[in-house]
């Protein structure tokens, strides 16, 4: 593949772009939140803003993580039926982990479509916040948007490596 280049370089700087979200979103919420408890208790002094931009950024994690955990196949498919075939017929083991990946492809592809439709409808009515009233909240859809192409392209990308690796017909530790 010509490409191939391009695309390991520019999921590498997108890799690396949740990782730094997903770190830094744990640790701002964990500061923020801990910082506001002392406020209140320690301090008796609340300052409104810090729950809701701790709630902001832990939205923002949270979405962070969802498209880490695609990307990395974690708790997003069930294990036990591929091992399940693949102790009955090894040869079938890749194609039913194509079918999986396909299948989740589309449900995802599914969901997608409502979160465009209020994504832009979040672009053209703006929501603002409750305690904040000039804070835009708009973005939260927004962020969901994104969040939701960014496990698109990692399933896509799942899938291109699934079809290029060859089956091992191995078992570990076997020999």
């Amino acid at each position: 593949m010509r490409h191939s280049g391009f695309f390991d370089k520019f999921f590498s700087v997108i890799a690396f772009l949740e990782n730094l979200v997903c770190y830094t979103g744990i640790l701002g919420v964990t500061f923020l939140v801990f910082f506001n408890v002392l406020n209140r208790y320690l301090f008796r002094f609340e300052i409104m803003w810090v729950g809701d931009f701790s709630l902001y950024i832990f939205m923002i994690f949270v979405f962070a993580c969802i498209v880490l955990t695609t990307r990395e196949q974690g708790h997003t498919s069930v294990e036990v039926l591929v091992q399940k075939v693949a102790e009955k017929s090894p040869g079938a083991e890749k194609p039913y982990r194509l079918f999986l990946m396909v299948l989740s492809f589309a449900t995802a592809a599914v969901f997608t479509i409502p979160v465009l439709h209020f994504a832009q409808r979040s672009m053209r009515y703006p929501q603002w916040g409750t305690l904040v009233r000039w804070f835009n909240t708009s973005w939260i859809m927004q962020a969901m948007l994104v969040m939701m192409v960014l496990i698109l392209a990692h399933m896509i990308r799942s899938m291109i490596i699934e079809i290029h690796t060859r089956p091992s017909r191995e078992k570990p530790g076997a020999e």
